[in-house]
């Protein structure tokens, strides 16, 4: 075998060197020195790391998608992500969360890059200090961001700042932060929507806030903005539409409010809000409100000016704009006052300078609501002062009554809205002749309101009493009205529950009130016939040529309140013979019902209405028929038969149906009901059993449910639960237990009793079967298919390996060979 040795020399390790052992002919192990020799690379060990390496890659791969699956992120960011909670430094900000700063911070360059959205910093009155940027947003879009409670100083960028354009920042909260920056901006956005920015005190040498780019929906208030050589709030390249500015305070060298020229506003409104310096150019809407006392929408605003709040003045009952400073602002407006009704008067006016200012004037105005309300609007052409001239009042209000006239409610709820044309102190209601009055609720001084949910059914009349504020009264308004919840009760009056020899059928309902309409029904609903009305309780219609054969007819009717009710259903039946078919006997008599000659064959049967249609032919000259009728399980009125039996009461309705019926999705049960009848004549008695149909409608529905992890049909009847069956398998099965283990409330879709869950339970003594739910193999066949792979790799693996071992022990043993060989020659 060859291996190496090192030797000292003056103190120095030399080597290695090789040398080869082997054992001569007597046994003698002898060394030989190796000079040329070169040793071979072993690449086996490197071979192993190489191996080991892929499949540690191959596991954080798979990690990485294990990752992705249970968190929604991938490896890196996973473990990348910053951590939500309590924070102490200077750091990236990527998990989405809420961040609060526990002691100040400092930075010499950026302190906090947000690179996520949804994330909440909050300061807790903690300081950043930085020298660039304090809060920067990475090159992304972002929303839902909230800053807060935050004091920021800095010596140059910006204390908030979005650098990189064209990304926006939308849906977000800048709230109760102090930012002081000594050279640069302090909030600088690329491009903003839907912002707020609010109760902030900001100071810095440029902008206070500055937004480039498109923007709308701001809503700035309540700031303190102050800027040491510029502008308080700038819009560059940007229109604020839509926008709220509102009771800011300003302190700049510059503009307060400064809006780009190259983009026009829609809708930007000042709230309370002073303006000294401004400039917004363009064809801008802008609207200056006081709460107050009313607002002022300028259309096509051009200009700029050095005292926006006092060229702009909003008064009680009184409007200015003064354009011989400002020619810009004598744009077309819409006015609108607030709280005019604190003044009580009629015949009022819109005053331009003084004068009546109406549509035929000119210049022109155009009223957008009523004169005597609380609040008016109108449209002008150009600017004057505007006034409201409040009027005076020497007559009663008009009162306009909602709902009027006479009406009728099926429920017992009413509602009563009074509005007037002028204000009003009070209003009242009686439904008795004022003995009993009600205080109606006061929604505006020209309007109010009676709303009475728990009135009793009846018919009444309601009369209404109006105070102006002047004293002046209407009490001669009155609203007629019936309440009725009842279902009109219905009496059929025809048919009746007979056989008709006629085919000219009368159909008569009436009832115990007035009704609105009706109409009948001989197959069940399908085809309807409407009626007409004898008088107000009484509807009719007749057919004619209904043909032979038994019938069930059902009536529906609506009573002038809208309730609606169905009847009973009637039977009747028409055996209608033409008087040419009628039969002489021998005797010379005739009759026109053959079956009272030959009732033995047919007693105690029902027969087939169109054999009876046929028997006219059936006879002879002395009435006997000559052959046999057959008949059919029909129901009939046996009274044809046997007249005048006398029959005990009817048996209760008995239905009979199949499963198959049970699971159609709405069935009709066929149900009947019988009665036991005698007929007595001279010499005998006869009995039979008289069967008729009966009806009762029963809605059977099916729903699919999952209860319990177990997937079941449901069957109701009437919307009520009266079993489950499981299904998903070849058939289905109807599990029926008679023991005390499943208690009926364990299906009823509720969470009852002692149930931990909706018809489940985990307890061990639980009336209910346990929450368990089934997985099959193809819930782990992600997992499955992860272990297959690793299985592989780590086959191929092992393999590998054992092939590089054999394959090194081979080249050791071919090179002994060869040794032997040498030593042998």
């Amino acid at each position: 075998m060859v291996y190496k040795r090192y030797i000292k020399r003056n103190g120095k390790l030399c080597g290695p060197y090789y040398y080869e052992s082997y054992r001569d002919k007597n046994g003698k192990v002898i060394s030989k020195y190796l000079k040329d020799y070169k040793p071979k690379r072993n690449y086996i060990p490197y071979l192993s790391y190489f191996l080991g390496f892929f499949v540690l890659v191959i596991l954080i791969l798979l990690f990485y998608n294990l990752s992705f699956v249970f968190t929604g992120k991938s490896i890196d960011t996973f473990h990348m992500l910053s951590i939500p909670g309590e924070i102490d430094s200077c750091q990236v900000l990527n998990t989405a969360g809420a961040y609060t700063l526990n002691q100040s911070v400092n930075s010499s360059g950026n302190c906090f890059n947000i690179t996520s959205s949804g994330i909440t910093l909050n300061c807790n009155g903690y300081a950043i200090n930085h020298n660039f940027y304090g809060i920067k947003f990475n090159d992304s879009d972002y929303s839902n961001i909230i800053i807060k409670n935050c004091i920021i100083n800095g010596s140059s960028g910006s204390a908030i700042d979005q650098p990189a354009c064209p990304y926006s920042v939308t849906n977000s909260v800048f709230y109760n932060n102090t930012i002081i920056q000594f050279s640069g901006k302090g909030i600088n956005l690329c491009s903003s929507f839907n912002n707020n920015f609010s109760n902030n005190n900001i100071t810095s040498s440029s902008y206070a806030i500055s937004i480039y780019g498109p923007s709308g929906s701001e809503y700035i208030s309540n700031n303190y903005l102050s800027s040491t050589s510029s502008y308080g709030i700038y819009f560059i390249f940007a229109s604020p539409n839509n926008s709220i500015i509102k009771n800011n305070t300003f302190s700049t060298s510059g503009y307060n409010i400064f809006i780009d020229n190259n983009y026009p506003v829609d809708n930007l409104s000042f709230i309370n809000q002073i303006i000294t310096n401004y400039n917004i150019s363009g064809t801008s809407n802008i609207t200056v409100e006081n709460t107050t006392y009313g607002k002022i929408t300028l259309y096509n605003l051009n200009g700029s000016g050095n005292n926006l709040s006092q060229e702009i003045r909003i008064l009680y009952n009184s409007m200015v704009v003064n354009v011989s400073n400002n020619l810009g602002l004598n744009r077309s407006a819409g006015i609108t006052f607030y709280n005019l009704a604190l003044t009580n008067y009629k015949n009022r006016k819109l005053l331009r300078n003084g004068n009546e200012c109406n549509s035929s004037t000119i210049p022109s105005c155009y009223n957008l609501t009523t004169m005597y309300s609380d609040t008016i609007m109108f449209n002008i052409s150009s600017w004057s002062n505007y006034s409201v001239f409040l009027g005076n009042d020497s007559e009663p209000p008009n009162l306009i009554i909602n709902p009027s006239g006479r009406y009728y409610r099926n429920n017992l709820s009413i509602n009563f809205d009074v509005v007037a044309d002028e204000n009003l102190s009070n209003c009242s209601i009686t439904f008795n002749n004022w003995i009993t009055n009600y205080s109606m609720n006061y929604i505006n001084l020209s309007h109010f309101n009676y709303t009475n949910s728990s009135i009793s059914e009846g018919e009444y009349i309601a009369k209404f009493s109006c105070n102006d504020s002047s004293g002046y009264i209407n009490n001669s308004e009155f609203v007629s009205f019936v309440i009725d919840i009842t279902k009109p009760n219905l009496n059929i009056t025809s048919p009746l529950n007979m056989i008709y020899d006629t085919n000219n059928i009368i159909f008569g309902i009436n009832s115990n009130e007035n009704l609105s309409n009706c109409l009948f029904s001989l197959n069940n609903w399908s085809s309807n016939y409407s009626m007409s009305n004898y008088n107000s309780t009484y509807f009719y219609h007749s057919l004619s040529s209904l043909s032979n054969g038994e019938y069930i007819v059902r009536f529906s009717c609506n009573d002038n309140s809208g309730n609606f009710n169905n009847s009973e259903y009637t039977g009747f039946s028409i055996l209608y013979i033409a008087p040419t078919n009628v039969v002489t006997t021998s005797s010379g008599s005739s009759f026109s019902s053959p079956l009272k000659q030959n009732k033995s064959i047919i007693k105690n049967q029902s027969i087939d209405m169109t054999q009876l249609l046929q028997m006219n032919n059936s006879f002879n000259d002395s009435g006997i028929v000559e052959e046999e009728i057959y008949l059919k399980e029909d129901y009939f009125n046996y009274s044809i038969i046997y007249p005048n039996p006398s029959c005990g009461p009817w048996s209760k309705c008995s239905a009979f149906y199949s499963l198959k019926d049970i699971l159609r999705k709405s069935i009709l049960l066929k149900e009947e009901q019988e009665r036991l009848c005698i007929f007595k004549n001279f010499t005998s008695e006869e009995f039979f059993i008289e069967k008729r149909a009966c009806e009762s409608k029963v809605i059977i529905s099916l729903k699919k449910n999952k209860v319990c992890f177990g997937d079941y049909l449901e069957i109701y009847e009437n919307e009520n639960l009266i079993s489950r069956l499981s299904y998903g398998k070849e058939r289905l099965d109807i599990q029926i237990s008679l023991g005390t283990k499943y208690c009926p409330y364990c299906y009823d879709g509720v969470k009852n009793f002692d149930e931990d869950e909706i018809d489940c339970v985990n307890k061990v003594d639980g009336n209910c079967p346990k929450c368990l739910e089934n997985k099959s193999l193809k819930d782990y066949w992600m997992f499955l298919i992860i272990g297959f792979f690793i299985l592989v790799l780590v086959t191929i693996f092992s393999l590998t390996i054992e092939y590089l071992v054999i394959k090194n022990r081979y080249e050791k043993i071919q090179k002994r060979l060869e040794s032997k060989k040498e030593e042998f020659k």
